[in-house]
């Protein structure tokens, strides 16, 4: 996670948002990588954005509630 756009304001608030609960996680470009536009493409067939994935658990766009419940859940593992 997530997968996201430079341009994308429902991005930008998400990793506000992680970085605000001080969770780590690894950003994926879509539009820099043709490899992870595909992979984008697989969890998100219409593109939504972003797509949060937490140890499988995939949120496809930003959700306070499903961000934190998805974390929560991989924190449980």
């Amino acid at each position: 996670m997530p997968s996201s756009t430079s341009w994308c304001p429902h991005c930008k608030r998400a990793k506000a948002w992680l970085d605000d609960k001080k969770v780590a996680y690894a950003e994926i470009d879509v539009e820099k990588s043709a490899a992870a536009a595909r992979d984008h493409r697989k969890v998100s067939p219409r593109g939504t954005i972003p797509v949060l994935d937490a140890d499988g658990e995939v949120v496809v766009g930003f959700s306070e509630g499903a961000f934190q419940a998805a974390i929560d859940r991989a924190g449980r593992k």
